[in-house]
């Protein structure tokens, strides 16, 4: 059994340091586990500048919870090859053509023919499994149902189906990749934990059942297992912080824990911006007495009367640091709080001014500049005021053509 611990702290404070710590402590006997591979990228390229012990790892510290549990997976006897994309639509589809000869979806017709249909059962099973819900679990479910649907037995025999052609296949799907990682750790250690003792968690909100279950069976067969959560544990903030917060619960609830905050590690700010962040959104308004003027002021508020006010507020300044200051447009980040209201206006204004833009939310249809032109076109067909000739003649658009 392993000594579990668990690091709170924001990213502002010491906790991933805390954790990076750890790892280089016994880089060979250690695994880091992050959320994405982007993660683990970043997160060895701060150990590279941080650490000059660093350049000397070997294999792999940093990796993903599905890296980790297929290290388990190999040299197991449930070894089989991840299906391939491809592979796994043949599958899905011989799966529900199966349920389609028993007369299981004669209710929808020709729509469990269609891609659509075939996608849907893929999402919902795929749910099913990182819930650890296996088919026959899952028929024992829907037979406690009080109120049952026409798809309950359909999706329960699609999913039999599928299952049982993945294992006459031998391949193994995403998911079920960590149910045969649990597999080879409940009884036996598995090989991919024979030289690791300290398995390191950071970074992640919550887990789902299946990945859940997996650190349970690992830990039993490791000295330490420390959860890194991006989180502040202060009653005042328990809202802003809510999913961590219950991830936090629920470890304690499983595991015998000790805990560590790394609130209190972090350095008083420096900037106006970093001020408000950590006070002007939480519950306790006593901190925002603490505000001090003698940071560097980053931060600029600006009263606009109207969207087009803010926006053309917000083209000047930009405009200003790309002639004036030699900034890269690439490098300024607008944030709306409601990008579908300000779509329009931004990309008319933005673009009269010259400024390019790349929206990283794509507006609707309704929202976009030239689906507005031809509504402009057709109000004025139907209405022929002054008005809105006015502002046909005038958009952009018309004048690009």
């Amino acid at each position: 059994m392993a000594q579990v611990t668990t690091y709170t702290g924001t990213t502002a404070s010491l906790r991933a340091q805390a954790i990076d710590h750890q790892l280089l402590n016994a880089p060979t006997q250690t695994r880091l586990i992050v959320p994405t591979q982007r993660a683990v990228q970043q997160r060895m390229q701060t150990l590279l500048q941080n650490s000059p012990n660093a350049q000397g790892f070997l294999g792999r510290p940093i990796v993903t919870f599905q890296d980790f549990a297929s290290s388990l997976v190999e040299g197991s006897d449930d070894h089989f090859p991840l299906v391939s994309p491809t592979s796994q639509q043949l599958l899905f589809k011989r799966s529900i053509q199966l349920a389609n000869d028993e007369a299981l979806l004669d209710f929808i017709g020709d729509a469990a023919n269609r891609p659509g249909f075939i996608h849907h059962v893929q999402r919902v099973i795929a749910q099913l499994k990182q819930d650890a819900i296996d088919p026959l679990a899952f028929r024992e479910l829907i037979a406690r149902r009080a109120h049952p649907s026409p798809f309950d037995k359909a999706i329960a025999e699609i999913y039999t189906n599928y299952q049982n052609l993945l294992l006459s296949s031998k391949t193994f799907d995403l998911q079920g990749m960590y149910w045969l990682a649990d597999l080879a750790c409940q009884s036996n250690k598995a090989k991919g934990l024979d030289t690791i003792s300290t398995l390191l968690i950071d970074g992640f909100d919550d887990f789902t059942p299946s990945e859940f279950r997996l650190i349970q069976s690992v830990e039993k067969h490791i000295s330490t297992l420390i959860f890194g959560l991006n989180y502040d544990p202060d009653p005042s903030r328990k809202d802003a912080y809510a999913l961590v917060h219950s991830t936090h619960e629920h470890i304690q609830d499983s595991f015998e824990t000790q805990s560590k905050d790394f609130e209190g590690t972090i350095d008083d700010a420096a900037t106006t911006c970093q001020q408000m962040a950590r006070t002007l959104f939480w519950r306790d308004s006593s901190d925002l007495q603490s505000l001090s003027p003698s940071v560097k002021q980053n931060i600029h508020l600006l009263p606009c009367h109207t969207v087009t006010h803010e926006v053309e507020n917000i083209a000047r300044t930009i405009k200003y640091q790309i002639v004036h200051d030699g900034i890269s447009p690439f490098d300024i980040l607008v944030i709306l709080i409601q990008p579908n209201l300000f779509a329009h206006t931004l990309q008319s204004v933005f673009s009269g001014a010259g400024i390019p833009v790349q929206p990283v939310q794509t507006a609707t249809l309704s929202n976009a500049a030239t689906a507005d032109f031809f509504l402009k076109v057709y109000e004025a067909t139907a209405q022929w005021e002054r008005e809105a000739i006015i502002h046909l003649l005038t958009s952009p658009q018309f004048q690009s053509l």
